[in-house]
């Protein structure tokens, strides 16, 4: 007869374990998921802050070559941010026309190795852009448009989303490892 009991006491423990470990992980899941949330939440903040600063700078810094049509100046002043933000991988000039139609002047794209070419031609996802316009005495004499790069993007969520899966699996394996260690000394 004892020899059922403890039997019986093995099998209800491992079932409460079994239990109580699926609750752990599930609760240790959903804070997962929010967490990942509020990062990509948080990627995209900081890239809206970094566009809207580096277009701020751009309109600032290209306002005086744009108007006096000083291209070579203007394209060292993109290239230069283009250096120093990764987000963003081509940024355009573009003049308004008798019509206040907008025509492409400059267009300049980081390629790889920090490589410059010339991407007039190039299309790109109407999502992924934000544009300024170039005002002069209250009237739009062009527009800047800033390109991102979805690859950084998506490198960005890849990251937050292996250190959030790291984390998780550490903090299972430490409650997991405490209960265990708990239950075998009852």
């Amino acid at each position: 007869m004892k020899t059922n009991y403890y039997k019986v006491k093995t099998i209800s423990f491992s079932k409460s374990f079994f239990m109580i470990s699926i609750i752990i992980i599930s609760a240790i899941l959903g804070l997962g998921i929010r967490e990942y949330s509020n990062q990509i939440s948080k990627i995209k903040s900081q890239t809206s802050i970094k566009t809207e600063s580096t277009l701020n700078r751009l309109i600032q810094t290209l306002s005086s070559p744009f108007w006096n049509l000083e291209f070579k100046r203007m394209k060292n002043i993109i290239k230069a941010e283009l250096l120093s933000e990764k987000l963003i991988e081509s940024i355009s000039i573009q003049e308004t026309d008798i019509d206040n139609n907008l025509q492409t002047i400059i267009c300049i794209s980081r390629g790889v190795s920090d490589q410059f070419t010339n991407c007039q031609k190039k299309s790109f996802s109407q999502n992924l852009k934000k544009n300024k316009d170039i005002m002069r005495k209250g009237k739009q004499i062009g527009q800047v448009t800033i390109y991102f790069s979805q690859t950084f993007i998506d490198n960005q969520k890849q990251k937050a989303l292996i250190d959030i899966t790291m984390k998780l699996a550490l903090l299972v394996t430490i409650i997991i490892g405490g209960l265990y260690m708990a239950a075998r000394s009852l």
